[in-house]
């Protein structure tokens, strides 16, 4: 295969692989409709986070995973360490709204890149910018208003979400070894709101050779969701796709 000239070295692996296995999983899993379910069905922050109560899927078997993308003819698997609903697949210091503070009590994120890692399958772990269970983050107009129909008495402090939000990124660059992408999700807001060029340059200090995706608006390849792009000539980009209409998580 011939690489563009425009192409690094270090994102050619990206443009060779192809095709990805995509995974949308989380809290919204136990119900069944879908990752945005929390916003379309308004249910309450505090009532959605108790579902942290029945999470426990015991069956997981992260190689079971890196497998399936491999009999899928898939080349990287992209998995979500956090949705929009706030709820860390990851053990992260910064929150206890996570899988190991839940019946399973096992970081996922944590088995599956170990998993990928000893099968030599890249992974590339999505990251919600937007956060509707955490209390300081700031519900702005548009498609991303009040997404976690927030309590009244939260005086979302922006400042403290960045710190929060740009400490997660570094949590999942530093202590899982190599990882080999970040993808960020929600990027309705500014470069300067999701400080994107110091996070880029964050990522790439611990891990020089992940691809960071466009949606904290600095980034090395486009997210067309969706969609193909009439005129991307030159530029590397990934189209995503889901097996559902309507949804990127699970549908019964």
């Amino acid at each position: 295969m011939i690489v563009p000239k425009g192409i690094r070295d270090e994102l050619r692996w990206f443009y060779e692989a192809r095709f990805g296995m995509f995974v949308h999983f989380g809290l919204y899993s136990l119900l069944g409709r879908g990752e945005w379910a929390m916003y379309h069905e308004a249910i309450p922050r505090d009532t959605y986070s108790r579902l942290i109560d029945d999470f426990n899927p015991y069956l997981f078997d992260a190689a079971a995973w890196v497998q399936l993308a491999r009999d899928a003819g898939a080349r990287y698997i992209t998995v979500t360490a956090k949705h929009h609903d706030g709820f860390c697949l990851f053990d992260s210091a910064l929150t206890d709204f996570k899988s190991t503070h839940t019946p399973f009590k096992r970081d996922l994120i944590g088995e599956l890149i170990r998993a990928c890692q000893d099968s030599g399958m890249p992974i590339i772990l999505y990251y919600s910018q937007p956060d509707w269970h955490h209390a300081n983050y700031v519900h702005w107009s548009g498609a991303f208003k009040d997404l976690a129909h927030p309590p009244e008495t939260d005086q979302p402090d922006w400042p403290a979400y960045q710190r929060y939000y740009i400490g997660q990124v570094e949590e999942l660059c530093r202590n899982y070894g190599p990882i080999d992408g970040i993808w960020f999700d929600g990027s309705h807001k500014s470069i300067e709101a999701w400080r994107g060029k110091e996070v880029y340059e964050l990522i790439k200090r611990y891990q020089p050779h992940a691809v960071v995706n466009d949606r904290a608006r600095y980034g090395d390849f486009f997210t067309p969701e969706r969609s193909l792009p009439e005129d991307l000539t030159g530029y590397l980009f990934e189209a995503c796709e889901s097996v559902s209409p309507v949804a990127w998580g699970y549908q019964n």
